[in-house]
């Protein structure tokens, strides 16, 4: 009894713990905050499926960076955890109790709020003193300099930005790393990045630098607080000379202005401080971009610049016709992974072949940008039979080596097994389009002085009559044929779409979501096809409204039909 008693109360406590993993949607972040540094306020959309996310008025703050998000989903034992943080790096811009008002988010048609923070925003935290004599503790200057109108002259050079790259002559496809650095002796009130480069030529990967700690660096013989405020990762698109526009920033100063106070007849000199906005900007950077070698450029290079691997891999080596495999293809490494196109396989043209389903993994965490890009396609064997799927040979620059280098992939054999059905081959006979034979007239030897009035002289000058008709009557035949064909298409448009539908199924039980929409979207779109006999590449949603109207396709269906292509698009 108390073992059944224990059972009971476990079962209880364990349904009440999954009753009350239910939705929630808050935000966080630290009490406490202090001028010029970062902080980071979290915007929680927990178990719901939220939008229209509508972030709150910082006032009284700089956004530093953002809107950033992350996800993640759990499950355990059953219970399963789904999240989405949606975060902003923020920096106060003066002291007192400030308060970020509510978020709001959209879930079911009810708006959600989160509750307003408070946070208390204290000095500056006490700092080493690097700086020249001109500058004070509280990042303002001497009242002599100030008020000789000279503030502008010392923000130059106790505050600037400067946009670097690692490289300025890589090739065509080398990834480069260009960031942009500030420099800072002096307190600000405030700082924004205003504009950064277009990066025009480039293929641009934005590195995240939200973490990135200050740090102290010597630029010509003085002492500087550093922040990195952008960091990309580019891969030149083409040869030439790019210029990357500058950096534009701005900031809040305060600066000291002498005053005079009269106390008791002297006149007391005073000072006053006013905040004033001061903008600034980096140079511009040049890129020279160098075209790839000529010499020893295979055929087969279509841009790929790096150092990669590639594998290749056949769920199935025997399938039953009618069955679907996958054959799957992995590109790994490092280099311009995300500008490459889908490779050119070579697949037997007795298969019916999707287009590929693809996985990007790519890292930016790392001094290079690497990771790999999977490219999965879904094969429909149409006729039984062994055939091969050739190997894939993929060319690369290596830029370590600045040689052209070959990888190739296995090569595998795949055995269909089962027969095709009568309608099948009939089908296949139709489609084939070859020409009906036609027997040929052997004349009789004919006399060289009795050729007129002899029979080869009434069958020559008949034969072409003969073959005319003979033409007429094959013509005739093809037409009938093609016509069974076409009916046999809208005969077979069912059972196609039900075998497709088990390819769908699968994904669908492998919550492979892109890859069952992206099914059901191909077998929508030609069951049309075979049931209208309209070409794929003539389908359009008005004429399908002209064609289901003809058929009479009742309004309900049709609406139905291109609700489920639209979610599935």
């Amino acid at each position: 009894m108390k073992t059944l008693n224990f059972l009971l109360f476990f079962l209880s406590f364990w349904t009440f713990t999954q009753i009350k993993a239910q939705g929630k949607f808050y935000a966080s972040a630290p009490s406490t905050a202090y001028i010029d540094e970062n902080f980071k306020v979290v915007f929680v959309i927990e178990n719901l499926k939220g939008s229209n996310f509508t972030p709150p008025n910082f006032e009284g703050f700089q956004i530093v960076s953002g809107p950033n998000q992350s996800s993640s989903y759990q499950n355990y034992n059953g219970s399963i955890t789904s999240s989405l943080s949606i975060y902003y790096i923020l920096r106060p811009f003066k002291e007192g109790n400030l308060s970020i008002p509510a978020a709001s988010v959209l879930v079911n048609g009810k708006t959600l709020y989160t509750e307003t923070l408070k946070i208390a925003v204290k000095p500056a935290k006490a700092k080493q003193n690097n700086t020249n004599p001109n500058q004070n503790n509280t990042g303002t200057y001497n009242n002599n300099q100030t008020a000789n109108g000279n503030w502008k002259e010392q923000a130059a050079n106790n505050l600037f930005v400067k946009l670097y790259a690692d490289n300025t002559q890589p090739y065509i496809g080398e990834q480069i790393f260009v960031y942009a650095k500030l420099y800072q002796r002096i307190n600000t009130y405030g700082m924004q990045v205003t504009e950064m480069p277009a990066f025009d030529g480039f293929w641009k990967e934005e590195i995240d630098v939200s973490q990135a700690q200050e740090q102290i660096e010597e630029y010509n013989g003085v002492k500087y607080q550093t922040y990195l405020i952008g960091k990309f990762a580019l891969f030149p698109l083409k040869e030439g000379s790019f210029t990357l526009n500058p950096v534009k920033m701005t900031s809040v100063l305060l600066i000291n202005e002498p005053t005079y106070e009269n106390f008791f007849g002297m006149r007391i000199p005073t000072s006053s401080y006013k905040q004033v906005q001061y903008n600034f900007a980096s140079e511009a950077l040049n890129i020279k971009v160098k075209p790839l070698p000529l010499e020893g450029q295979p055929e087969n290079f279509f841009g790929a610049v790096g150092k990669f691997s590639l594998e290749s891999y056949l769920d199935s080596s025997e399938i039953n016709l009618g069955n679907a495999c996958r054959y799957q293809l992995k590109l790994s490494g490092k280099g311009n992974l995300m500008a490459l196109d889908a490779p050119d396989i070579k697949f037997p043209k007795q298969f019916s072949v999707f287009d590929p389903e693809i996985e990007e993994n790519i890292s930016t965490k790392l001094n290079y940008i690497q990771g790999n890009v999977e490219y999965n396609y879904v094969l429909v064997p149409e006729k039984p039979g062994t055939y091969n799927i050739p190997s894939l040979e993929f060319s690369y620059f290596d830029i370590e080596t600045k040689t052209y280098k070959s990888i190739e992939t296995a090569s595998f054999t795949l055995n269909v097994k089962g027969k095709l059905k009568e309608e099948e081959i009939v089908a296949e006979t139709f489609i084939s389009n070859e020409p009906y034979p036609i027997k040929s007239i052997n004349s009789a030897p004919i006399k060289k002085n009795n050729f007129v009035g002899s029979k080869a002289y009434f069958i020559s000058y008949s034969a072409p009559i003969l073959l005319y008709f003979i033409f007429l009557f094959g013509m005739k035949k093809r037409d009938e044929n093609l016509a069974d064909y076409v009916s046999l298409k809208n005969r077979r448009a069912s059972k196609e779409a039900q075998k497709r539908m088990k390819v769908a199924k699968t994904y669908l039980q492998e919550h492979h979501k892109s890859g069952f929409y992206n099914e059901v979207f191909n077998v929508l779109n030609q069951y049309v096809s075979d049931k209208l006999n309209i070409p794929p590449s003539q389908i359009s949603k008005e004429y399908l409204l002209a064609q289901f109207a003809a058929k009479n396709i009742s309004e309900q269906n049709t609406q139905a039909y291109f609700s489920i292509l639209k979610h599935a698009e």
